[in-house]
């Protein structure tokens, strides 16, 4: 039998928790894999209760067993098992939140799965995998756990999201505007990054902000081409260029802002492409487009003392190519990118409150 004297005030959770803590790192590095059995008969609230927090902590569920002492029937003692994971839920609970907070659902996936063993067939367990796949933007993963017949009937008033989702519905407002120049798929496409591209505004991760930014500018633009001109990117990106350079070699304002310069399969030539259409809730979104790159705002050619600020672009630019992340000051250093921002949210007529937010509120409810 191994000894670990205690040497703490007994209700002083913190310096008990410290005594404990080292006792059963001891235990288990002399015995590592053994089991764990606890009587919690004696001593007092806190020590009982410091312990087994730190005995499930530190240890699996399985490696674990807890017993306590009452009184029978017949007033005689009786031992009896006690269930082990009480505060660990708590623990896990807390530290699902902040996952949550921070977007991060693989992580608390991770934690919720651990604990429960028959987690894979709760409910939880699929809001859990459709939110992180819906933030990977594994669109048909997602739709795989935002099926409604994955959650009883109680949660059937609260999983509206989900089951637009499932159906390939937006989680904004499919207007005549975008129906003219952009086909279903692309619509929805695009509030899922924006809806992206917002959280991670908020939760200051810049580079993501720009690699989402930048990809719902091409793919908006790819939409708009497909649609209206007919350049097919679906199955091959070096074709639908291709055909976006012949269809700018016809049209005489693309012609005339290149000059001399060689008309090539680029985001400028995509927006100024697009921007020969009549459509003028397209174009509102066009004017940021322009405003965001250095070769069609004016403002990034123009001589300043330390030099013009980065666009867009650029800065896209950087992470792809260089690999360089983005700090707060060069992002916040882009001009009116939080106003681009919050209209493109608005004119896409997503929801005031961010689709993750509604998610985030759902998951918390339920974790209880």
């Amino acid at each position: 039998m191994i000894h670990y004297p205690i040497e703490a005030p007994v209700t002083d959770g913190n310096q008990l928790a410290e005594a404990y803590r080292l006792a059963l790192q001891e235990l288990r590095n002399q015995a590592p894999g053994a089991r764990i059995l606890l009587c919690d008969a004696g001593g007092t609230p806190q020590q009982k209760s410091t312990l087994k927090i730190l005995l499930e902590f530190m240890f699996d569920r399985q490696d674990i067993e807890i017993y306590h002492v009452s009184q029978g029937a017949g007033y005689e003692s009786e031992l009896r098992p006690a269930p082990p994971l009480a505060y660990r839920r708590i623990i896990d609970a807390e530290q699902i939140l902040g996952l949550l907070a921070q977007a991060n659902y693989l992580g608390a996936l991770d934690i919720y799965t651990r604990l429960n063993r028959q987690a894979v067939e709760e409910p939880l367990y699929h809001l859990l995998k459709f939110a992180h796949y819906r933030s990977e933007r594994l669109t048909a993963d997602a739709r795989d756990h935002a099926d409604p017949g994955l959650y009883p009937a109680a949660w059937q008033d609260r999983i509206g999201d989900l089951r637009a989702y499932a159906a390939g519905e937006p989680a904004g407002a499919y207007l005549p505007w975008a129906q003219d120049c952009l086909r279903p798929e692309a619509f929805f496409d695009l509030c899922e990054l924006m809806a992206l591209a917002q959280l991670n505004y908020w939760l200051r991760r810049y580079t993501q902000v720009v690699m989402h930014l930048s990809r719902f500018m091409e793919n908006f633009l790819k939409g708009v081409l497909s649609q209206s001109y007919g350049c097919r990117y679906e199955h091959s990106n070096a074709k639908g260029m291709h055909q976006l350079v012949r269809v700018a070699k016809k049209l005489p304002a693309v012609r005339s802002h290149f000059g001399k310069r060689d008309i090539r399969p680029s985001l400028e030539t995509m927006i100024l492409v697009c921007d020969e259409l009549d459509n003028p809730r397209m174009r509102r979104f066009l004017s940021g487009f322009r405003a965001l790159h250095h070769r069609l705002n004016p403002m990034y050619r123009r001589k300043e003392a330390g030099g013009p600020p980065y666009a867009l672009n650029q800065v896209r630019n950087e992470i792809a190519h260089n690999g360089r992340g983005v700090t707060a000051s060069l992002f916040l250093g882009i001009p009116r990118l939080s106003e681009h921002i919050g209209d493109w949210a608005e004119w896409l007529g997503l929801p005031d409150t961010n689709p993750y937010d509604t998610l985030n509120a759902l998951i918390k409810e339920h974790l209880a």
